[in-house]
């Protein structure tokens, strides 16, 4: 097995980071969950947004980690 540079690493654990909050919204948009700050309500279509760049950055910094 050959040595993992530390740039890799460093994609792997970011890679890791955003696929855990690609299924946080993932949760939250199947649960149907509210989040309210104060007054305001958020509504659940940046939770869409957040998946599709999240999910893409964890591919993307895994395909990279190589």
């Amino acid at each position: 097995m050959a040595k993992k540079s530390k740039h890799a690493t460093v994609h792997i654990v970011a890679a890791a980071i955003f696929a855990l909050i690609a299924i946080a919204h993932i949760i939250r948009i199947v649960s149907n969950t509210q989040v309210v700050f104060g007054n305001w309500s958020i509504a659940m279509w940046p939770s869409w947004v957040a998946v599709a760049i999240a999910a893409g950055m964890a591919i993307w910094l895994r395909a990279t980690a190589d």
